[in-house]
């Protein structure tokens, strides 16, 4: 049966019991109507007519009373014309209107007492006979009979009005207890249909819906059977065939996933890089044989696990994901090279964390892969390139402190005389050599910062002898360029703990910088403020400023704040990075403010010292 059937029969059917119900209750409505209107219709008219005659009969009484007390014939016969006529017409209505058994017997006898009556009034007024005697007599006899025979019609016609009104009472009753009894057949009937069809109608689409249900949780084995004659045969025909492609395509791709994925992990455990993968929950996909040795941790005890859990039970895994919070944006610190022993030989690691994300009309994050990248070939060059640098770095220094030993004493005029030209040679061959001497200082703290082995004496220092000793040695270059100083410092300055010459060649360093940068008559500020938890030192110019691309790079090795200076060789790019990693050694912090056009602001910071 088809679903549009269905809905015709449960419909059919509530529309057939409102008719019958209508149908059944306007039946009794229009006989309890009936009833009433016979009852309206015949018996009252009948009483009404009687009430008439017995009015009538009264007048009778009343007239036949005074012409026998004042035997006044003359107006009597007009008089009784007129009752009489009043009476004969509503008996004659009456006649008309007999409906009750027995009712026509008393009409009978009313009709035959009335003639005897009149007749008598009419003899005894023509012979002039009417006295009060006879009247009490014979008319008052004849007179209080017919008012009988009236009441007994009168009462007959009540009797039925009540009798009627007993059958119409009954009727009523019958009519309502019929409907009652109806009414609730039909809305158990109707309870039923409402209660019942919805879920007869909505079995087979539900049918449906579980099996699309079934299907999307990879459930292929379902199969819906829908008779022939339903109206979801095609559909759940369609379904089973469906549900065997997909299960057989599910058969298929399994297959090419177990095979790609044997591939990849023979892929990724060639790898000599450590390799961890992570879902976007950041729970751990796959792991490689070198991973598993530089952790520690078994491939099987590994995989699923979370990274807040492994943090928790794991050392290495807490460095591995040190600053790693499963998003784009980056670790607050950068991460540094870690050494770890695979297969008993140090080896060293940077890290490197991929966002996957899926390709197609929506990409989205599918999850991530940290990639610990083997350097330990560039870290041994790099540490050979440092003990290179140091060593002829310090070879250097001997020989350059004899030619400066040497230019120096050419200079001096107990040697000799020297022409102007020979002079001017000699300041530029001692410029140079102060440069190159500079140069291999700059190496050599380079050497000790790569090396690990930067040598610290620190002591207590107060912010504002710093300042005044950094200054002051930069006098001369300031006044060359008739630059503006202005140095701050304030009253009550707390002391700091930090090693003197290192930072006061870091302040040097950042002075010369803004000197360097600050055109003539320009303006420099040096001051420090000690109201926080930290002494905080600035430098503050009006140079040209620093390009926003360059502000992230501008403490790495090599780096110069304005390149088109290299022709001039006023600087190595060592300078900022030998300070930075002479603040941080320290426990400090240096960084820059610079917008360009606008001049740059450098700051390094110490805590307070409390002794």
């Amino acid at each position: 049966m088809t679903i549009r059937t269905k809905l015709y029969f449960g419909f059919g059917g509530l529309f057939s019991i409102l008719v019958l119900t209508g149908a059944i209750g306007l039946f009794h409505i229009l006989h309890l109507a009936e009833n009433a209107g016979e009852i309206i219709k015949d018996n009252h008219r009948s009483i009404e007519y009687l009430t008439h005659i017995q009015k009538s009969l009264l007048e009778w009484d009343n007239l036949q009373s005074q012409t026998a007390l004042h035997s006044n014939y003359d107006q009597s016969g007009t008089e009784s014309a007129q009752i009489d006529s009043t009476l004969i017409s509503n008996f004659t209505l009456e006649e008309q209107n007999l409906t009750e058994p027995g009712e026509h017997e008393l009409v009978r006898d009313f009709h035959s007492h009335y003639q005897v009556y009149t007749s008598l009034f009419k003899t005894l007024k023509l012979e002039k006979k009417v006295s009060p005697e006879i009247y009490i007599t014979k008319l008052k006899p004849e007179n209080a009979k017919l008012n009988d025979l009236a009441s007994q019609i009168i009462q007959l016609n009540l009797s039925a009005i009540l009798r009627k009104n007993d059958i119409s009472q009954s009727s009523a009753d019958r009519a309502i207890f019929m409907m009652v009894t109806f009414l609730l057949v039909f809305l158990s009937v109707s309870l039923i249909l409402v209660l019942k069809f919805p879920g007869y109608i909505a079995r087979p689409v539900n049918k449906l819906v579980k099996g699309i249900e079934s299907v999307a949780e990879s459930r292929y084995e379902v199969r819906l059977d829908y008779p022939e004659t339903s109206d979801l045969y095609e559909a759940g025909t369609a379904f089973n065939r469906m549900a065997e492609r997909l299960k057989a395509m599910e058969s298929s791709n399994i297959a090419k996933v177990l095979a790609e994925k044997s591939r990849i992990e023979a892929v990724i455990n060639r790898f000599s890089d450590a390799l961890i993968g992570f879902d976007t929950d950041l729970n751990v996909i796959f792991v490689n044989a070198i991973a598993c040795e530089l952790t520690g941790i078994q491939e099987s005890a590994i995989i699923g696990q979370n990274a807040t859990e492994l943090v928790k039970s794991n050392e290495w895994m807490q460095v591995i994901l040190q600053g790693f919070t499963g998003g784009s944006e980056k670790p607050e610190k950068p991460f540094e090279h870690i050494m770890g022993k695979i297969k008993g030989k140090e080896q060293f690691f940077s890290r490197e964390i991929i966002e996957v994300t899926t390709h197609g009309p929506e990409a989205s994050r599918s999850g991530y892969v940290i990639i610990l990248r083997n350097i330990t070939v560039y870290h041994e060059l790099n540490l050979a390139k440092t003990n290179l640098i140091a060593t002829i770095s310090h070879e250097m220094k001997t020989p350059l402190a004899s030619i400066n030993l040497t230019l120096k004493l050419l200079k001096d005029s107990r040697v000799g005389q020297l022409t102007s030209d020979q002079t001017q040679l000699l300041d530029s061959l001692r410029q140079d050599s102060q440069r190159l001497s500079k140069i291999v200082g700059e190496l050599l703290d380079l050497s000790q910062v790569e090396s690990g082995h930067i040598k610290l004496v620190q002591t207590e220092i107060h912010p504002g002898d710093l300042i005044l000793y950094a200054v002051s040695s930069l006098m001369v270059q300031i006044e060359s360029k008739a630059i503006d100083l202005d140095v701050v410092i304030p009253d009550h300055l707390p002391s700091v703990m930090a090693d003197l010459e290192k930072t006061l060649w870091v302040a040097i360093n950042i002075i010369t910088n803004a000197i360097r940068y600050t055109p003539a008559g320009g303006r420099i500020r040096v001051d420090a403020d000690g109201s926080g938890n930290d002494v905080i030192f600035s430098v503050k110019d009006t140079g040209p400023g620093i390009d926003p691309s360059m502000k992230d790079k501008i403490f790495e090795k090599f780096v110069r704040l304005n390149p088109e200076s290299a022709n001039k060789k006023e600087s190595t790019g060592l300078g900022l990075a030998i300070a930075k990693e002479f603040i941080l050694a320290q426990g400090g912090k240096i960084w820059v403010d610079s917008k360009p056009g606008e001049g740059s602001t450098f700051y390094f910071s110490f805590p307070v010292y409390r002794k």
